[in-house]
């Protein structure tokens, strides 16, 4: 219990510096976000002309972070 309450202060504090940074147009693993919005930009970019979307999915892409880089710049 106390590692969850944990985790929800520092999400809540956290979260809302970095949403800043963030482009409007990534969906995943954002509060608010999901495949609907997601999905409705997609009908929004298609019916004003745009015909090609690129979505790249590296493997293991989080496990070759710069963790120190990352942790720097956190901090």
């Amino acid at each position: 219990m106390r590692d969850r309450v944990v985790q929800a202060t520092l999400v809540s504090v956290i979260e809302p510096i970095f949403e800043l940074g963030f482009a409007k147009h990534l969906y995943g693993f954002r509060t608010g976000r999901g495949a609907v919005p997601a999905l409705a930009r997609v009908e929004r970019q298609l019916r004003d002309g745009h015909h090609w979307m690129v979505d790249p999915d590296i493997k293991v892409y989080f496990d070759n972070l710069p963790k120190a880089r990352l942790l720097d710049q956190i901090r």
